[in-house]
């Protein structure tokens, strides 16, 4: 008996053990490449909604509920030789078709001529004028909104003085206005920027920051800085930033007493903050508050 004999006699021995192997090593096969395609699939699906939350742009300094100066976005820039934008971000709600329509939770952006630029995008987020704003396409759909037509939007006060504070009034937590929509962000636009991990697009509406001050009562705050610089570390951001800030990015105002040859420090939020009290008291072991 040669050695093809021998090979065939033993397969058709083994003939149902055999299939039994082979399909067992199709099936195994069949899982491996479809999850080796499956998390291809999911990971470029997650890539894209980064790309289209984010842009280009790859840190953030936020104040929270804090306000700094837009002049310290420039300060930063020079200082780091970053690209940044600066933008103000605010809570908000959108009431449409004579209130039949409305969002509770609207996203408002007031941000700068450098903001399309971050994101890589032709979409112009500067166009919008006074009383004019860009909405993202999953808002646009929600109120049946398009170019052209007009919303009342009402958001949430920025200011330097905290919402909680005994002497601020219920009346003037919130500002509304009529705006026009003059275009509409798709995602490819970048429409659905967000800086939260959320699988779920907010309801975005783009403003000039500028005009989004005015309407705040503000003049030339931020509270947001975006950047856009791969590989930066953080680190190294900290300290551009603590060589950025000024006095009054931290609402704290410096002045001399007439006639006493004494400096006052004091707060546009009513109060100094317990940390920059310990600060100062520290440096200035002979200051006394008040």
């Amino acid at each position: 008996m040669n050695l093809r004999k021998l090979i065939t006699r033993s397969f058709f021995h083994y003939f149902s053990a055999n299939i039994m192997a082979a399909a067992g090593l199709a099936v195994a096969t069949a899982v491996i490449t479809g999850a080796l395609i499956l998390g291809d699939s999911l990971s470029y699906s997650l890539e894209k909604t980064v790309t289209m939350r984010l842009g280009d742009i790859t840190h953030s300094i936020t104040a929270g509920e804090r306000l700094f100066t837009i002049e310290m976005g420039d300060r930063f820039s020079g200082e780091s030789g970053m690209d940044v934008s600066r933008g103000l971000v605010a809570e908000g709600m959108a009431v449409a078709g004579g209130g039949s329509e409305r969002l509770n939770r609207v996203q408002v952006l007031g941000v700068d001529n450098n903001f399309s630029s971050l994101l890589a995008t032709d979409f112009d987020y500067s166009a919008p004028g006074p009383g004019e704003v860009i909405i993202s396409e999953n808002m646009a759909r929600r109120l049946q909104l398009e170019a052209g037509d007009f919303f009342q939007l009402r958001m949430k006060r920025a200011g330097v003085i905290p919402m909680n504070t005994p002497l601020v009034s219920d009346a003037g937590q919130s500002v509304s206005r009529r705006v026009m929509v003059t275009a509409v962000a798709g995602d490819e636009d970048y429409g659905r920027f967000n800086l939260r991990v959320s699988q779920t697009a907010p309801y975005n509406v783009f403003t000039d920051i500028g005009w989004l001050n005015r309407v705040m009562e503000l003049e030339e705050m931020a509270n947001i800085i975006f950047i856009s610089s791969p590989g930066a570390e953080t680190g190294n951001l900290k300290n551009h930033l603590e060589n950025s800030w000024d006095i009054e990015d931290a609402n704290l105002t410096l002045r001399e007493l007439p006639g006493t040859g004494r400096l006052e420090i004091s707060s546009e939020r009513v109060f100094i903050t317990e940390n920059v009290s310990s600060r100062l008291t520290t440096l200035f072991p002979e200051s006394r508050q008040f």
